[in-house]
């Protein structure tokens, strides 16, 4: 079993678009403290975002189960908005 630099079991696979769709991407239910309250604080950048989840481990691998992420069901569209760089605000 590989681990990265933190100790999280490295995923067997890259993240795809459906996973993040069909809430198969193994990504926590909800935000850690860095952006806890982002569903009423739309001033953190998408790098801030995803850099605080990128700090948790996955409750599951990718694909082999499901669990829905109101995180990860948002990420998909911010990077095709342009949104890296820019306060989700500006984005949504």
């Amino acid at each position: 079993m590989l681990v990265d630099s933190r100790g999280f079991r490295k995923p067997s696979r890259p993240i795809t678009i459906w996973d993040l769709l069909t809430h198969t991407s193994g990504l926590p239910t909800g935000f850690p403290p860095p952006v806890k309250d982002l569903y009423r604080n739309f001033d953190y950048s998408l790098a801030e975002v995803v850099d605080a989840v990128s700090a948790q481990a996955l409750e599951f691998e990718r694909g082999t189960a499901w669990r829905y992420s109101g995180p990860g069901i948002g990420y998909p569209g911010p990077p095709h908005q342009g949104g890296f760089g820019n306060a989700l605000r500006a984005i949504y």
